[in-house]
């Protein structure tokens, strides 16, 4: 996408040089990049072959009818069952699917054990995927055993600072009692709640 931004001095009216900006995928052919792409892909569809949910978080948009509050330009309300605490009309955009592999085993695969002997599951988890689409921290994972995970970072593996090769994504594992378990995600023969 291209986008010509130009500046305007509000109480005069002049205007300055136009600038023209350019979306990451706008970039000529990578034949390197490309490849990489695509051996990411094979592996994900042949020996990774873990599939999951991003909710990505709405950003822009209606305000929130329910908990945004107009003076103080806030949502009021973190566990708002309308906008899930993100201040925006339902909250999240619908559920795209991913493939992905874990770099860290998902929680209650394995514990910590501490100086006293007994054991804590891990709540942070890591896993990376492909290049698009492109995830942003707030955004939400959710995994095929419903579990639902707030991603806290994001590193993109670029070739040149253009093409994003592949992300790998940390995330923390949410209780059941937060407000985005009540995002329906409907799994082809399977609902989730």
């Amino acid at each position: 996408f291209y986008y010509i931004v130009v500046p305007v001095y509000i109480p005069t009216g002049n205007s300055g040089e136009p600038k023209k900006c350019t979306s990451l995928y706008d970039k000529s052919n990578d034949k390197y990049a490309n490849y990489m792409r695509h051996i990411n892909k094979v592996y994900l569809n042949v020996v990774g072959n873990k599939k999951g949910y991003l909710l990505t978080k709405r950003r822009f948009g209606q305000k929130c009818s329910r908990c945004w509050d107009d003076i103080r330009r806030q949502h009021k309300q973190h566990n708002c069952p309308n906008c899930f605490g993100t201040g925006y009309e339902r909250g999240y955009h619908d559920p795209y699917l991913i493939k992905f592999n874990y770099l860290t085993p998902p929680p209650g695969t394995f514990e910590n054990v501490g100086m006293d002997g007994r054991g804590d599951n891990v709540q942070d988890t890591s896993l990376w995927t492909e290049s698009y689409p492109l995830i942003s921290v707030g955004d939400i994972f959710v995994d095929s055993n419903n579990n639902r995970f707030k991603i806290t970072q994001v590193q993109k593996t670029m070739k040149n600072n253009e093409f994003v090769l592949r992300q790998i994504l940390n995330m923390q594992l949410l209780s059941t009692s937060d407000p985005v378990y009540g995002i329906i995600i409907d799994i082809g023969g399977g609902i989730y709640e």
